[in-house]
């Protein structure tokens, strides 16, 4: 989920943007499935769409509510690949099948971890019919594996799997230095301490922190008051500002 007013932020090039572009050199000339999971907010999506960007296959993307029957999958693949149409069950399938094989593309599943049985079969089907060239990017959280676990077949036909974990040590370091000043200009016990009380590695967190920051700082400069830098007074002050759900203990 994109922040509103983090267009300072930049993107910052984890571990997980190798490993996806690797699996895609893979899957997507074999016309075969790969399966991105882990903790939400760890950067699974950001690394897949800039690798996504940088290529020229037509991409359709489905976004999963977790209600869909095998019908429903359809319908809204249906929408994605050729056009919006009510047609029947049949129908779609036999459109579908011959538009996959048509030429190569990619298809991207979002919240794999809300997969029904029956979409996951619907899945499996459509990649396995002769002559398919699709690649299929299915995309979850941590229990995306479970879920896609339901129809066995589909399981069977993962052909990679990359899963993205929080960040740690010094590459989480460099990770945070690298999204934006705030963070460059910061003491390394102070981002480690807000680490382990708040962020726990994941970039979706310290994005939520560094968006109270932002605010906080613009703020103390519409005032006409010195620009903060993140020392630990500023800190505890946007720590104060966040939701109390975000400050948990996990």
């Amino acid at each position: 989920m994109a922040l509103a007013g983090l267009e300072e932020a930049r993107v910052v090039r984890t571990p997980a943007f190798a490993r996806i572009a690797d699996t895609a050199a893979l899957v997507v000339p074999r016309h075969e499935i790969a399966l991105i999971h882990g903790p939400h907010s760890t950067g699974k999506r950001t690394a897949l769409n800039t690798w996504l960007a940088g290529q020229e296959l037509p991409v359709a993307r489905l976004t999963l509510a977790g209600n869909e029957s095998g019908r429903k999958l359809l319908q809204l693949l249906h929408d994605q690949v050729i056009a919006p149409d009510d047609l029947p069950e049949r129908d779609l399938q036999d459109d579908l099948v011959e538009a996959l094989a048509a030429q190569p593309r990619i298809v991207v599943v979002e919240h794999t971890e809300r997969c029904t049985a029956e979409a996951a079969g619907q899945i499996e089907w459509l990649h396995g019919r002769p002559g398919q060239q699709a690649a299929w990017f299915l995309l979850g959280g941590p229990q995306a594996a479970k879920a896609i676990g339901r129809d066995p077949l589909l399981w069977d036909a993962i052909c990679a799997t990359v899963e993205v974990a929080p960040l740690t040590d010094e590459v989480l370091l460099r990770a945070l230095r690298g999204m934006h000043d705030l963070f460059a200009g910061a003491d390394t016990d102070l981002l480690t301490e807000i680490d382990t009380r708040v962020c726990h590695g994941v970039l979706g967190r310290w994005s939520r922190f560094l968006q109270h920051a932002i605010h906080l700082r613009d703020q103390a400069v519409a005032l006409g008051r010195e620009r903060p830098v993140l020392d630990r007074p500023f800190a505890k002050a946007v720590l104060a500002s966040m939701p109390a759900t975000v400050l948990k203990k996990r």
